[in-house]
């Protein structure tokens, strides 16, 4: 009720001395979803409950067409706390978030309801830490350890490729191998070097034709040290020996024997 000074009273609104609305129900909106920005045909004050997700909401206002509506409890499916691999539980600051920021060689991204996390296109490490790095192959600029690789130079075009223990190096290593201070030993007899033949190849066959016969491969050089010896014997056999060469095009075999028509094998090899 409310009094006023004619001496009338009236009972439509009992607060009015007050410059307050009478006691007013909010309006209470019941969903199967949390309200968005666009729910804004509403009074200020409604309360909104998500059935489904056991939390509720309130209007508190609505700018630029824009609706503002704040988490009043929690329930399922709400985001309380974030905790990573340390530092302890992350809450969310004054304004309700919790910030995914990226590190060293890492970035993050949000659009939409979804952060995406992208490495960079070359990643740089200070250090790589394993239980167990096998230490009897050592690249030049490089210290190896039981349990860590240091690069000492400045070299940028040290490569490092990890291969898993008991797989064959020869199925993961591209490119020249170099070693600048020792020998390259095969220590388990019945393994040995396999050398691809084909196409301009630096190991083949060759069977003589009349005691000759031109090989073409791009593979020989000028200093190319070239190794024969018959495989199988044809016609007559002659001694046999490299009679011409044109670096990056051929070279040919010629025996001792005009009649020679043998399988010659030939292997190039290059001086270090």
């Amino acid at each position: 009720m409310s009094f006023d000074p004619s001496g009338s009273v009236s009972s439509e609104n009992n607060l009015s001395y007050l410059n307050q609305e009478d006691q007013v129900k909010p309006i209470v909106v019941r969903a199967q979803r949390s309200p968005l920005t666009s729910d804004r045909r509403y009074k200020i004050g409604t309360l909104w409950i998500n059935q489904v997700a056991n939390s509720s909401f309130q209007l508190t206002s609505v700018a630029a067409g824009i609706a503002n509506w704040v988490l009043l409890g929690v329930g399922a499916g709400d985001l309380e706390t974030l905790t990573g691999d340390g530092g302890g539980a992350i809450s969310p600051d004054g304004a309700g978030d919790i910030i995914l920021a990226g590190g060293t060689n890492l970035t993050t991204a949000g659009a939409g309801n979804t952060i995406t996390t992208n490495l960079d296109a070359n990643i740089t490490l200070t250090s790589v830490t394993a239980t167990n790095f096998e230490t009897d192959n050592l690249a030049t600029g490089l210290t190896v350890s039981a349990n860590s690789i240091t690069a000492d130079g400045t070299d940028v075009n040290i490569r490092l490729a990890f291969i898993p223990k008991g797989l064959s190096h020869s199925e993961f290593i591209t490119g020249d191998i170099v070693a600048t201070a020792g020998s390259v030993t095969i220590a388990t007899a019945g393994q040995g070097v396999d050398i691809a033949e084909g196409a301009n190849a630096r190991m083949g066959i060759a069977i003589l034709i009349a005691g000759t016969l031109t090989v073409a491969t791009t593979a020989v050089t000028a200093n190319s040290r070239i190794f024969l010896t018959s495989q199988v014997d044809g016609g007559t056999p002659g001694f046999l020996r490299i009679s011409g060469r044109n670096a990056a095009v051929d070279f040919t075999i010629t025996s001792g024997d005009g009649a020679d028509t043998s399988t010659v094998a030939w292997l190039i090899m290059e001086p270090a």
